[in-house]
Formats: C-alpha cells, structure tokens, sequence
C-alpha cells in the first residue's frame, strides 16, 4: 500500500542495505567483535528493521481484509457516483479533488481522491472510514444516512474515480504486457432476449467496447457502419464489436451487438476512465462528459487501449490499425489473473 509513494522505496532499500551489512558483519565476526560492537551491531540491525517496517505497515481496521459485497459493476459505479454527489462533494468537492466549500473548516484537509493513495487501500479500510468516519480528520460515520449497499457502491465509484487519473497515459496503442486497468462489468440484453454480460467474452475474443458521439449524428452513423463492415475482419482477429447505445442504427442493428439496456450508466461509468495526458478534467465535475470513445479491452478482461476522439481525431478511425492493435494482443500470453469481480 505504501510502496509506490515516494521515497518509500529509497528508504526501505537504504535501511534494507543497512541491515543486511549489520546482520553479516554480526554473523560473520561475532567472536572477534567487542561486546560494545556487538550491542551497536545489534542496535543498528534493530533500528533499521525498524525504519523499514516502520515505512511498509499501515494501520488496520476491523473491516481492513473484508470484501466487498457489490460487484464491480457500471451500475454499481454510477450509484456510487450519485452517493457522492449527495454526501460527500461538500468537503472533498465537487470534482472530488478535496477543495470542498467546507474543507477549510476541518481539522485536516480532505483527501485529493484523484491521487494515487484511493486506490492503495482496501475495499474493507474504505468501507470502515465511510461506516465509522475518520474523527481526527472532521469526516463523520454514514451508517445512518446510508445503508451497507451504498457504502459498497460508493467504495467501486473511488475506485474507478482515481483510476481514472492513474489511466491518462493509456492510449490508442496498447503497452505490450502491461494489463492492469480491470474493465467494469456490465449486464445487457442480447438480440435472442438471453442475458449476456461482458465478462462472458473473456478467454475468448478481445471486445471493442464503442461509445459513439451524438454531436455529429453523420459521423456516427458512419463509424458505426464502418465497424459493420468490418465486424468479419475484426473476428477473424478475434475481436468483437459492442456499441453501447440506447437506440440503436435500425439498418445497422443486425451487423453488430447493440448495448441498449443501462446504456447511459455504462457510458457514465466509462466515461470516468476516458482522463488523458492532455485533459485530466476541469476539476469541476466527477465526469468529463465525452463524445465518441473506444475501449479496446483484452480476451482476459483488461482495457488495454483506448481512442478518446476528443483528444485524438485519427485514433483507429483506420480499421486496420485497429486490426493491427487486436493481432498484438493476441500474441500476448495471459500474464495475469482476470480481473477480480469485487475490488478489494
């Protein structure tokens, strides 16, 4: 949890170093050594054990190693969100970066959720602070205003929120054997009436996950018929099409896999992991409101890339480089588990 904040690791390795020269030079000359030696030799293996564990350990909770009980799920995300926005935007802002009306009058600043350290701690420390407060800080328990499922909702909505920030450098080419952003799960409807849900595609094709842009109904329309007719070349790849929308392009709707139930709280919840290198947000809002975007997210359930149309007018606007995107993910072994269905 505290490894990747600096200078942690230079402390840890520098007391590391300290203590194995100590514990060697002690196990190597204990008969020769002074008694005085041998005490400053035992005092700085214990000093330096000290500093580093002091370095690496956090506190826990009783609810530290619980798991949550709400899937990572879109709908679970956007709830959280509305949580938010109802209970906590007060002190940690309306764009959650801890510069709320009320943060001056606490004790402590609150938190800047868009930083690294969201995602560093449990599900379980999380869900203590939202049900008991943290006092020290002025942030008060929600046990009473809300239930344990909307404390759980609002624990998927941080972490997406601050992965968000973490997920800028992501772009419309993939980094080779780096999965790491866990693509939230979500339930829709397919053209038989059976349901399906996303995970259901992976270990078998890679998905490309489509948010098309309403300001320019032409351009749209013709993407979409683009992917359709390139839906037999992209599954030769082993890539499936998916465009999350709620009416879909009725000459089209046969040529792909249209997402229309919980449309709008899909693309809310992908829209929060839609941050890049040159737009992070206004700091304003939880969102960034986007137009057309695409998550390309591989066979074991990782967004590996993503075309954010705003940001990048070619993108994949070329089929064939996204063709081209979907053989290199291919050729990757699986280097990690699917991502879990419950944060933790």
């Amino acid at each position: 949890a505290t490894w990747p904040v600096a200078p942690v690791p230079i402390i840890v390795s520098a007391a590391s170093l300290v203590l194995s020269i100590a514990v060697a030079v002690l196990a190597l000359r204990w008969r020769s050594l002074s008694l005085a030696a041998k005490r400053a030799g035992v005092i700085t293996s214990m000093v330096a054990a000290g500093i580093s564990l002091r370095q690496i350990s956090v506190q826990a909770y009783p609810d530290t190693y619980r798991r949550s009980v709400s899937p990572y799920l879109t709908v679970s995300i956007v709830q959280g969100k509305r949580h938010f926005e109802q209970y906590c935007t007060a002190c940690h802002g309306s764009g959650g970066l801890g510069d709320g009306p009320l943060a001056n009058s606490l004790p402590e600043p609150p938190a800047n959720l868009s930083e690294p350290h969201t995602a560093l701690h449990t599900a379980g420390d999380m869900f203590w602070w939202l049900t008991e407060g943290i006092p020290e800080g002025g942030m008060p328990g929600f046990a009473r205003m809300i239930d344990e499922q909307a404390r759980w909702d609002l624990i998927n909505f941080l972490r997406a929120f601050s992965q968000g920030f973490e997920a800028r450098l992501i772009g419309s080419s993939i980094e080779p054997a780096q999965p790491w952003l866990g693509a939230p799960n979500f339930y829709f409807e397919a053209v038989d009436g059976e349901p399906r849900e996303l995970k259901d595609f992976r270990g078998n094709s890679n998905v490309l996950l489509v948010f098309p842009g309403s300001s320019d109904i032409g351009l749209m329309t013709q993407r979409t018929r683009a992917l359709a007719d390139a839906r037999n070349l992209l599954q030769s790849v082993r890539t499936e099409v998916l465009v999350v929308r709620s009416e879909p392009d009725v000459d089209l709707q046969a040529d792909l896999i249209y997402v229309q139930t919980g449309a709008d709280e899909i693309r809310e919840a992908y829209d929060l992991l839609s941050r890049t290198v040159f737009d992070r947000g206004d700091g304003r809002s939880l969102g960034m409101s986007r137009q057309h975007m695409e998550f390309l997210i591989d066979r074991f359930g990782y967004i590996r890339a993503r075309w954010i149309a705003d940001d990048q007018s070619e993108g994949w606007r070329s089929i064939e480089r996204l063709r081209q995107e979907a053989v290199r993910l291919n050729e990757e072994p699986r280097i990690r588990p699917p991502p879990e269905d419950h944060v933790h």
